[in-house]
C-alpha cells in the first residue's frame, strides 16, 4: 500500500501506479541510489518494451503522481521524471515534483523544451502549503490499474537528442528510436499498419502549436 515518506511525498508501489505515467519532461543528474538517500523513495526493478528499469513511483501533496525511471542501458547518467500524459501545464507539473522531492533546478540535467526553467524554483512557504493540501490526499491504495490503455494508442515524439521515439501509449520505453520523424512514422506504419500513430508537432503552426499530437499518414 501507499506509503507516506514525508510531509511532502507518499511511494505508490508500482502495480498500483495510475495509467498514463509515461511523459519525460526532465532528467535529474542523480542516479536511484542517490534519490533513495535523499529521499527515501525505494526503487524497485522491472522490465518494459525493451529493457530493464528501476521506477520509483510517489504522490505528492497536490495528490499528483510521477514516475522516476533509470533504463539500465540507457546511455546517459541521470534518472528521468515521468508525469502523466494528460498533464497540460509540464512547468507546473515538475515544479510539483521537484518540490515533492525537495530537488532543486539546478539538479536537472535536461527540461523538455516547453519548459521554463527559471520559474521552476521553490516558492518560501512550499513547505507550508504541502502540510495543508496533505490532509486532503486520500489513503485507501488505488485499485491496481494496466499500464497500458485499452484502446493502444501508438505516438511518435521527439527526444532530448533530436532523434524520435516510438511508443505505446502508457510504456515507459520507447519501441523504436529513430533519427528523423519521418523514419519513426514509416517505421510505425511498416510494424503497425493498422494503427494510426500520433505525431508530436515539433513547431508551431496554424492547425496546432509544438507538441500539440496530429495523426501520421
Amino acid at each position: 500500500m501507499p506509503k507516506y515518506l514525508s510531509r511532502t511525498i507518499q511511494q505508490i508501489p508500482l502495480e498500483q501506479m495510475a495509467r498514463g505515467l509515461a511523459r519525460p519532461v526532465a532528467t535529474l543528474i542523480l542516479e536511484p541510489a542517490e534519490i533513495t538517500s535523499r529521499s527515501g523513495l525505494t526503487f524497485e526493478t522491472a522490465h518494459d518494451d525493451l529493457d530493464e528499469l528501476q521506477a520509483a513511483v510517489f504522490r505528492v501533496a497536490t495528490g499528483q503522481e510521477f514516475a522516476l525511471v533509470r533504463h539500465r542501458h540507457q546511455p546517459q547518467p541521470g534518472t528521468d521524471i515521468l508525469i502523466n500524459e494528460t498533464s497540460r501545464d509540464l512547468g507546473a507539473a515538475l515544479r510539483d515534483a521537484l518540490q515533492g522531492l525537495q530537488l532543486e533546478p539546478r539538479e536537472l540535467r535536461w527540461t523538455h523544451p516547453k519548459i521554463e526553467v527559471t520559474k521552476l524554483k521553490r516558492s518560501p512557504d512550499v513547505g507550508n502549503k504541502a502540510a495543508e493540501i496533505q490532509k486532503t490526499i486520500e489513503l485507501t491504495p488505488k485499485s491496481s490499474r494496466a499500464i497500458r490503455p485499452a484502446v493502444r494508442e501508438l505516438y511518435i515524439e521527439q527526444r532530448p537528442d533530436g532523434t524520435y521515439a516510438v511508443r505505446w501509449g502508457g510504456a515507459q520505453r520507447a519501441s523504436a528510436i529513430k533519427p528523423t520523424q519521418s523514419k519513426a512514422i514509416e517505421w510505425a506504419k511498416e510494424h503497425h499498419p493498422d494503427v494510426h500513430p500520433r505525431v508530436e508537432r515539433v513547431r508551431n503552426t496554424d492547425k496546432g502549436g509544438h507538441d500539440k499530437r496530429r495523426k501520421g499518414r
